[in-house]
């Protein structure tokens, strides 16, 4: 998301290089990002348009957040054109507090109390960027870029509601109707072609809305609409630096100062604050960290799920199983996990003596890293599920917020709310494979159903009968 700030902070300083009508640009401009996303990523956006599996209240959400993706882009050019530019910039970044308003009722993602703080920290920064630069009498056009903020905010909103999906088809989409929004203004006001003006759209196209759209999409899969959003409001921030590159220009106290509090506002709304106090004080293989509010919690949303669990027989043989922790429990998952040929990929502060021996016999299927657990190690990775199974809440809790925001399967060790799958007992003979589980309500009677299966299994008539 950061890289897609950085390309979309470049428009103000060649935008200024084309002496066109704004519509005219963005028209322009979006034309180039079309082409530029097809050459890319059309196969992927594509495909998604003959999946069985994109129904019409899919393609709902896709033209909707292409149809407010644009409308946020023709309306900040509008107002560009009736306000100040800083009124503008400074109206339209009132999108986290819509976010942060609208993402609990459209999404489910309901903003944390550092996201709130977050978003007042950037509200106040970005007054005192453009607090010296600020003007009255431009009611029309400061209406017209609170909307585009509103605009914008609904965008990432929807946007984030097709993180299983290909975000990047409605940001074509909505390049697509910002091109025939812009086409009567090109006949209206035809654009004076210079090499100049050509490179500049190109470039604009390209990389200030083109390669920002595909880092948007992907971006937008894997991190909350809010945090998208706060981290959108580096923009501004960046323009200065480009000013200063280019220019050698230093701007002014207060931009600088206002920088600085978006900046760190930013960078809180993306820290774990929990996970880095467990890590500092406890690692990775902290004690668990439990509330009354959080088994409260827990155990009533664990009463909720009343539906048993459907089994499903995957074959794993090649494919990547991530386990977080080197305790008794992963030792155990990790057991069974090698008797389906399955590569399996460990990180923890310290492991078991059973797990050193594996890691040493088994050198070909699994690889061990001493270390603690990282924030996006389960995107890099790109498991086909992950097992987390430290004793710290924390580090487990922050484990399944990644799996989920990335849409990895997940099992965790101390939570049933929080586990998208559940690990087996396993009994197997010859070909018949079976796995038992009570959906996490009873590991004890689960135990000894595998048990008893296992010896009938073992049986001599049950051989006997099976030969």
């Amino acid at each position: 998301m950061l890289l897609c700030v950085i390309c979309w902070s470049t428009s103000g300083l060649f935008i200024k290089l084309i002496d066109w009508h704004p519509m005219v640009i963005s028209c322009a401009r979006s034309a180039v990002a079309s082409v530029f996303m097809v050459l890319i990523s059309g196969r992927t956006m594509f495909s998604v348009i003959n999946s069985a599996g994109v129904k019409f209240s899919a393609g709902r959400i896709f033209f909707t957040a292409a149809f407010f993706s644009a409308a946020a882009k023709i309306l900040y050019v509008s107002a560009n054109k009736l306000t100040t530019p800083e009124n503008a910039i400074f109206l339209q970044h009132s999108a986290p507090v819509w976010t942060a308003l609208a993402s609990g009722i459209f999404i489910g993602e309901k903003p944390g109390v550092k996201h709130w703080i977050s978003t007042a920290l950037v509200i106040v920064g970005t007054s005192v960027f453009f607090v010296s630069s600020l003007s009255s009498g431009h009611i029309a056009g400061d209406t017209i870029a609170v909307l585009a903020g509103f605009c914008f905010a609904l965008s990432i909103i929807f946007l984030r509601a097709l993180k299983n999906s290909v975000p990047a088809l409605a940001l074509f989409f909505s390049h697509l109707i910002s091109v025939t929004a812009g086409l009567p203004f090109l006949f209206i006001y035809p654009a004076a072609i210079t090499t100049v003006s050509l490179f500049a759209v190109l470039f604009l196209g390209i990389v200030q809305i083109g390669a920002a759209s595909l880092l948007y999409a992907y971006a937008i899969k894997h991190i909350s609409a809010v945090n998208a959003a706060l981290i959108s409001q580096l923009e501004p921030v960046l323009n200065p630096i480009w000013i200063i590159l280019f220019t050698s220009q230093i701007p002014p106290f207060l931009p600088l100062a206002g920088g600085a509090i978006i900046i760190f506002a930013v960078t809180l709304s993306c820290l774990d604050i929990k996970l880095l106090f467990a890590r500092r004080f406890f690692g990775a293989m902290a004690a668990p960290v439990k509330t009354k509010e959080n088994v409260n919690f827990y155990n009533d949303n664990a009463e909720k799920q009343t539906a048993m669990p459907f089994p499903l027989f995957v074959p794993l043989s090649g494919k990547l199983a991530l386990v977080i922790g080197g305790g008794k429990i992963a030792l155990r998952r990790v057991k069974t996990l090698l008797k389906f040929g399955c590569k399996i990929d460990i990180i923890a502060k310290s492991f078991t003596k059973g797990l050193k021996i594996l890691i040493k016999i088994h050198p070909e299927l699994i690889s061990a890293q001493k270390r603690c657990f990282k924030t996006g190690d389960c995107v890099q990775k790109s498991p086909f599920f992950v097992i987390t199974a430290t004793n710290c809440r924390a580090v487990n809790k922050a484990v399944f917020e990644e799996c989920k925001a990335a849409g990895i399967l997940v099992s965790v060790a101390d939570s049933v709310y929080e586990s998208s799958f559940y690990f087996p007992a396993v009994a197997m003979h010859d070909t018949i494979v079976a796995g038992i589980s009570s959906g996490g309500r009873d590991h004890r009677a689960v135990s000894a159903a595998a048990s008893r299966l296992r010896k009938v299994f073992n049986n001599d008539e049950y051989k006997n009968r099976n030969t």
